[in-house]
C-alpha cells in the first residue's frame, strides 16, 4: 500500500466529517523545561526469547517501541532537539492542550485498527510541554513534548530512557488530530486519528455531561 496516499485518504475523510478549522487562538505561557516525574506504569511489560519486550497493551507497543524498533540510541539527540525546540517557541497551544485526546482509529502500515479496539486510550498534552498517556483512569506514562504550530510538527520523549523518541506530523480540523509518524525515529510505519474529549469521565462514558 502506498502510505502517503493512504495518509492523504484518510486525513481528508476525517477532516470532511468534522467542521471547524484548526485557526483557534493561541495563548503563550512561561515554559517548564523541568521534566514530568514518572508517573506509575502499570503495564504489563515483559520479554520475549530474542530479550525484546513484550506488552499486553498495544497502545503501550506504539507509545514506547515506533513498530518494534530500537532507536533509543537517539535519545539524547532527540531531548537536545526538544529542549531547542521549547527554548526557542515556548508557546503552548489550546488546540493540543484543551481537553484529552482518546485513541480511535490506528493504521500501523499493514492493517487499520478495529473499532473500537483503542477505546479507553488517552493521551493529554498538558501546559509546560509535558503530557501523560493512559487507558481509562489508569496513568501508564508520560513525558515532554512540543508542538510546531507553524509545521505541524509534533516532538515527544517519553520519560522511560528504553523508549524510543517520536515525531508525528501533526493535523487538527474541529475536535479531530491525525498523527501521522516521520522516519526519523522510526514510527513512521503509523498514522492515528484521535478525538477530543472534556476529560478522562467522557472517555469512559461518550454520553457523560459535566454536573
Amino acid at each position: 500500500m502506498n502510505v502517503f496516499r493512504f495518509l492523504l485518504g484518510f486525513a481528508v475523510i476525517c477532516f470532511m466529517s468534522c467542521g471547524g478549522d484548526n485557526s483557534s487562538a493561541k495563548t503563550s505561557s512561561k515554559s517548564d523545561e523541568t521534566a514530568l516525574k514518572n508517573p506509575l506504569k502499570n503495564v504489563p511489560v515483559k520479554e520475549n526469547a530474542k530479550g525484546e519486550k513484550v506488552s499486553d497493551d498495544k497502545l503501550d507497543l506504539i507509545m514506547r517501541t515506533s513498530a518494534d524498533r530500537d532507536y533509543t540510541a537517539k535519545r539524547p539527540e532527540a531531548i537536545a532537539i526538544l529542549e531547542h525546540r521549547i527554548a526557542n517557541d515556548p508557546e503552548n497551544y489550546p488546540i493540543v492542550e484543551q481537553g484529552i485526546f482518546e485513541y480511535e482509529m490506528v493504521h500501523d502500515g499493514t492493517s487499520m485498527s478495529k473499532y473500537g479496539e483503542y477505546e479507553g486510550n488517552w493521551i493529554d498534552f498538558q501546559e509546560g510541554h509535558t503530557y501523560v498517556f493512559g487507558k481509562n483512569k489508569e496513568t501508564q506514562g508520560g513525558g515532554r513534548y512540543h508542538y510546531d504550530f507553524n509545521k505541524g510538527l509534533m516532538l515527544m520523549v517519553d520519560n522511560d530512557k528504553d523508549a524510543n523518541p517520536q515525531e508525528w506530523k501533526c493535523m487538527r480540523k474541529a475536535h479531530v488530530m491525525i498523527l501521522v509518524g516521520n522516519e526519523i525515529y522510526g514510527n513512521n510505519n503509523y498514522q492515528m486519528k484521535l478525538v477530543q474529549r472534556k476529560n478522562i469521565e467522557e472517555v469512559m462514558d461518550p454520553n457523560y455531561v459535566d454536573p
